[in-house]
């Protein structure tokens, strides 16, 4: 999987996409494996592999902590090699693959890899991701010259059915666990049906921040947070109480330093479409 491609548009005008782009610099572990530390999925002891990494900073987080953890990027990381692992980890790579056979591979490649879970995420759709976009292909091009195809909660679902013959567990919005350990899969939902309480994420981020960060970079930085909870409250129609709000929302808001009011707001403004909202 290349970190750009070149496509020839109608015009016969070169369009250049630079996937590496999307990778974000993360303060604290992004939302997919804080909730597989959650749900007690990744362990001391076992090992995880992160596909399409970025700038590395789950990997150095959790290596900083005692994990085994390997992962490999096109831009970023293309000397390292591929990792069998019990858990592996397709965070936000899907859905800046504009080549769909790629995206294909993407899955697949990391599917092969897969030896307990496989934890997948991508970009879900909002109003506001696209109001900047141009439409390309199956998805939107950005001012920045990246790819974004939003998927919908269902269309991920059928996406990974489709491509790995399992049946995905939704975990939250756009993130799903592909269980390729039927045992461990058994186990994860006995827990989570038991409605035993999640254990805590004591990973801290390794990357320092800079001084001077403005706010609008903050929410920017946490957008994927932000719309999983945008997304929570056309749900329910309603902003939702401090309490009613998951506990992996609240908590990946928190290691941002965001507050639930200021998130509020924002998604209030920037990400539900009011009359979506008010038709709920």
């Amino acid at each position: 999987i290349n970190d750009h491609t070149v496509i020839e548009n109608t015009g016969n005008r070169e369009i250049i996409v630079h996937r590496h782009k999307t990778a974000l610099s993360r303060y604290a572990l992004s939302q997919p494996v804080q909730l597989l530390l959650r749900y007690e999925l990744l362990q001391e002891g076992g090992s995880f592999f992160d596909y399409g990494c970025g700038r590395g900073d789950d990997v150095s987080s959790l290596t900083s902590a005692g994990f085994e953890a390997k992962g490999w990027d096109p831009h970023y990381a293309a000397e390292n090699g591929l990792n069998s692992s019990q858990v592996v980890n397709l965070g936000f790579v899907l859905n800046v693959i504009e080549n769909v056979s790629e995206r294909v591979t993407a899955l697949k490649s990391a599917w092969a890899l897969t030896k307990g879970v496989l934890v997948v995420s991508v970009m879900t759709p909002s109003s506001a991701s696209i109001v900047n976009a141009k439409p390309h292909l199956d998805g939107f091009l950005t001012n920045i010259g990246t790819f974004q195809k939003y998927f919908t909660q269902e269309q991920l679902r059928d996406y990974l059915r489709t491509h790995t013959n399992e049946d995905p567990v939704a975990v939250a919005p756009g993130i799903f666990f592909v269980f390729r350990d039927e045992l461990l899969k058994q186990e994860y939902l006995i827990r989570r049906y038991e409605r035993r309480m999640v254990v805590g994420v004591n990973v801290k981020g390794t990357r320092q921040r800079s001084e001077g960060k403005v706010r609008i970079n903050k929410l920017d930085r946490a957008l994927p947070i932000l719309q999983h909870l945008a997304q929570e409250f056309l749900r329910a129609g309603r902003v939702l109480h401090p309490d009613e709000i998951p506990p992996e929302i609240s908590q990946s808001l928190k290691s941002e330093n965001i507050s639930i009011k200021v998130a509020s707001h924002y998604c209030l403004d920037e990400l539900c479409d009011k009359d979506v909202l008010t038709s709920i």
